[in-house]
């Protein structure tokens, strides 16, 4: 059977019904693998400069309609068909958008953008892989999904890593139409090959391949400071000569032969350069023996130097696109660091843009059509799109299948658990002392919340079920006060001898938008600052005090997070870093920076984590096991008092309504807060959700080498330090 890994029902997608209207972002049903395809989660999908004009028709390409439009992109495996044997959830894979027949490699098209010549391919494109890469996931292929050697191609450069990012491989879909040319008239290290035209996009592209292959190149070209710029960007410019297109094509000829020996000439000019001299001239300057390739876009016949062409023995090799075992062979060229990407191969990413922004991200190569300039479109972003549906059903699904209500027993055990007046949070408190936990204490920021919750739970448990010995605290904590968590933080050091259970749930959604003392927006400023503070305060105390090890029993950090944080795969960065830029009031959101601070508090998880100790003495070649165990939770959509501040009565009301229809009562979610904390050591640094281990969120995933990581939990430390200067040294460790 195939592999589904969690699909959802519904995904977003750019739908184009004709090419007479503009194309519509919708909600469609998510695709299926099947025997020899895998579906896969769209990172980055590339525009080609000439998308628009593909798709209002003025290309007269031919495609089947409705389409789900697109091109190459990177991305990573969602759900697997049965006969997949080398491809896994998780990886990460480049999308080719040339696809090919299996039982006839001839009958080939452009996905989403050319049904192909033959009947065959145009079958195919209709009936199997119609719709492509704008869209949060796509149906592929396995042979057009190249396995990405993460470790190698986007890990660290001190681990032998090369550091580079998703954005950065997307760019070798250019790279790729020139090297199938190149490969093909087989050029070699140390030949010269004259590239022309050389600062469009595929010809820049062509001298970088070119460059990487080992050769000399003459880059020609009409503009004399857009050579000057191609020279200055390219690695290796001391193997690259440039030749201007003067329309003189014997003085052009000229200039070529002035750099010695030329082997081979390689051409792919557009449509609009019908008729131009540097053909015959490059053609002219060739050695005996020479070779063309011609992969062009002309749409008439060129005329070519036929008695040249015969007396000297040339070689003409016409391409369209590349073979399968080019693109193989190309991430091999990549994986030696021959072949550069980034910056280094004088890459420019001029724009990303969501769906929505369709419009603006097919101009945008349109206007930046030089050398190296490329545009992605990242489909997968968050919720704030507009498939409601999709988060209703989703909703609807979570409400019908509640966690299971695990009953461990924590007897002797010492529980701390903040938010926990109301919600949720009081629902998990109850259950710890009905599940013999010895001392439960309760954070709330109003004492008389806090004393009207201890009489619940008291009431609730009653002396006749036999915890007459529980003994329930209420301390104040005020979580936008850096004091107040402070003094709570000292107050457990001293009055708590052992902490077995942390559970940090005290959050809130700000209606609009408002700065706390400290100049953060209040989301911000609770849900991952002073949430982290406490945990940084905390995480000694549980370190030091740690049950006899000999016991087996491990004390555990948890985190209240949110599934929301699986709907990023980038965040915003205004150059202040990512913090700054959402507390900025512009982008400001009630439930989009509530989720995107959780996004922030996933990060922050994985640094306290790395802070949680090895237990002493554990058996040589044993897995160390931490002297704390940390972990998130999210008890999924559930009824609960985040959304407080609302004030709109007809949000409460519609908060209210949506609440009972389809969200989880208080109860129901608690569960996730009792079962997470029994998770143990394959718990540590992971996301409980839905009674499972979740694989980390796209952002996480994705962080191989930990720059992100590394960067936002400076910035975390950071600001927290600013106010707070001891932690610096809780940081170390």
């Amino acid at each position: 059977m195939a592999h589904t890994h969690e699909l959802p029902q519904t995904m977003k997608a750019l739908v184009l019904k004709s090419t007479s209207e503009p194309p519509t972002v919708e909600i469609v049903p998510t695709p299926r693998p099947t025997i020899g395809s895998a579906v896969v989660r769209i990172l980055a999908a590339n525009v080609v400069s000439y998308m628009k004009n593909i798709y209002n028709g003025k290309r007269n390409y031919a495609f089947p309609t409705p389409i789900i439009p697109g091109t190459s992109a990177i991305a990573r495996v969602a759900a697997i068909g049965p006969d997949a044997t080398k491809l896994q959830i998780g990886d990460l894979v480049f999308l080719d958008s040339l696809v090919r027949s299996r039982d006839e490699p001839s009958d080939a098209f452009l996905a989403a953008i050319n049904q192909g010549g033959t009947s065959g391919s145009a079958k195919l494109m209709r009936d199997v892989f119609r719709d492509w890469a704008y869209a949060e996931y796509c149906l592929a292929p396995l042979e057009n999904l190249t396995r990405i050697d993460e470790r190698r191609i986007t890990g660290a450069p001190d681990s032998g890593g090369l550091g580079l990012t998703v954005q950065d491989l997307a760019y070798i879909s250019a790279l790729l139409v020139p090297y199938g040319g190149l490969k093909d008239i087989q050029l070699r290290a140390g030949q010269t090959v004259i590239v022309c035209p050389a600062t469009g996009p595929f010809g820049g592209a062509a001298v970088i391949v070119a460059l990487a292959m080992g050769a000399r190149v003459i880059a020609m070209g009409r503009n004399k400071d857009t050579l000057a710029r191609l020279k200055k960007v390219v690695p290796h410019a001391e193997r690259v000569h440039t030749v201007s297109i003067t329309g003189d094509m014997q003085a052009d000829c000229t200039e070529l032969k002035k750099h010695g020996e030329i082997d081979a000439y390689f051409d792919i000019g557009p449509p609009e350069a019908q008729g131009s001299t540097h053909i015959h001239s490059a053609i002219l300057a060739l050695r005996h023996g020479g070779r063309v390739s011609l992969m062009g876009g002309y749409l008439q016949d060129v005329p070519i130097p036929h008695r040249v062409i015969m007396r000297r023995n040339l070689r003409l090799y016409g391409k369209w696109m590349y073979e399968r075992s080019d693109v193989a062979d190309i991430f091999k060229l990549l994986e030696t660091g021959m072949l550069k990407l980034g910056a280094q191969a004088g890459a420019d990413l001029v724009g990303e843009y969501p769906l929505e922004q369709w419009k603006e991200a097919w101009d945008a190569p349109w206007e930046n059509a030089l050398m190296g300039q490329y545009v992605l479109i990242k489909p997968y972003g968050f919720l704030e799109r507009k498939d409601k549906m999709s988060i209703l059903f989703e909703f609807l699904k979570a409400k019908l299948n509640p966690p299971a209500d695990t009953r461990p027993s924590f007897a002797n055990k010492t529980v701390l658990m903040t938010g926990a007046n109301t919600g949720v949070g009081y629902e998990a408190a109850l259950k710890f002392v009905q599940q013999g936990a010895e001392r439960v204490i309760l954070g709330v920021r109003s004492l008389q919340k806090g004393e009207d919750a201890r009489a619940r739970i008291q009431e609730a448990v009653g002396p006749q079920k036999g915890h007459e010995a529980a003994t329930i605290d209420v301390w104040e904590l005020d979580m936008l006060s850096y004091p107040s968590i402070q003094a709570f933080a000292s107050r457990a050091d001293k009055e708590i001898q052992r902490l077995d259970y942390a559970i940090l749930n005290a959050g809130v959604v700000s209606a609009s938008y408002a700065p706390s003392d400290y100049g953060w927006e209040k989301t911000l400023q609770v849900n991952t600052l002073s949430t982290t503070l406490l945990a940084l305060l905390l995480l000694p105390q549980m370190r030091q005090r740690a049950s006899d090890k000999a016991t087996g029993f491990t004390p555990v950090l948890e985190l209240v997070s949110s599934g929301n944080s699986y709907y990023y795969t980038s965040l915003k960065d205004n150059g202040q870093g990512h913090l700054q830029t959402y507390n900025e009031v512009k982008n400001f959101d009630a439930w989009t920076t509530y989720s995107v601070l959780k996004v922030f508090l996933e990060f922050a998880k994985r640094g306290l984590a790395s802070l949680a100790g090895t237990h002493e003495g554990h058996p040589a070649g044993a897995t160390p096991i931490p002297d704390v165990f940390v972990i998130s939770v999210c008890p999924g959509p559930t009824r609960s008092e985040l959304a407080r501040e609302q004030t709109a009565w007809w949000a409460r009301i519609a908060v209210k309504v949506l609440s009972t229809l389809l969200q989880r009562s208080t109860e129901e979610g608690s569960r996730s807060y009792v079962s997470g904390v029994m998770q143990g050591l394959d718990g540590h640094g992971g996301f409980w959700q839905h009674d499972k281990l979740r694989e980390p969120a796209p952002l996480l995933l994705g962080d191989k080498d930990g720059k992100l990581q590394a960067k936002i939990w400076a910035e975390i430390v950071g600001a927290l330090e600013k106010d707070v200067p001891e932690v610096g040294e809780l940081v170390k460790g």
